[in-house]
């Protein structure tokens, strides 16, 4: 995933946005989809889905994983 993702909103959009806390039981990194810090996944984390739907179009799902709520701030 990447931080430059595009949420440019048209009139006839709708967006389901939701945000989870996690910790994970893994030794996993990934970077933060907004200012690319490595997060442990399993130390707290935000985790987002945004469901796109659009009128006449199927739904697209956008994931992202983010270092805390400063970063969420910013993404959203």
């Amino acid at each position: 995933m990447s931080g430059s993702l595009q949420r440019e909103k048209s009139a006839e959009e709708q967006q389901l946005v939701h945000v989870s806390t996690r910790i994970l039981i893994t030794s996993r990194t990934t970077p933060c989809d907004n200012c690319g810090s490595e997060i442990k996944l399993a130390q707290r984390h935000k985790y987002v889905s945004i469901t796109h739907m659009e009128a006449n179009t199927d739904k697209s799902l956008e994931e992202a994983v983010l270092c805390d709520a400063d970063c969420l701030s910013d993404f959203l």
